[in-house]
């Protein structure tokens, strides 16, 4: 998404994080986030990653990948790594129970 926000203040590492997070910062380029899809895995950590989460027992990593959409367009896409033992994955998901047309 350079086209878009190249040249922006979006492009501005000095401004990140961007307040109100990556739905705003999309919002601000026009860009309406529809949906995130996230899929969360745990797995044993390589060394290079038990290095730099400075993990001194052997523990467990969730490997969270999220994408935001606008409309059927991935807009954004990223890879967290974090110890398991540290991080707490937390969901709340609203429902819409009103039958489809």
């Amino acid at each position: 998404l350079w086209d878009l926000a190249g040249g922006t203040p979006v492009a501005d590492p000095g401004r990140q994080p961007w307040p109100l997070g990556t739905i705003a910062e999309l919002y601000s380029l026009g860009i309406e986030v529809t949906m995130v899809d996230e899929e969360v895995r745990a797995r044993a950590p390589g060394d290079g990653e038990r290095r730099i989460l400075q993990m001194q027992t052997p523990a467990w990593v969730h490997d969270i990948v999220r994408v935001f959409y606008a409309g059927d367009r991935p807009v954004e896409a990223s890879r967290a790594i974090a110890p398991a033992d540290r991080h707490v994955l937390h969901y709340r998901v609203k429902l819409d129970l009103t039958e489809p047309q």
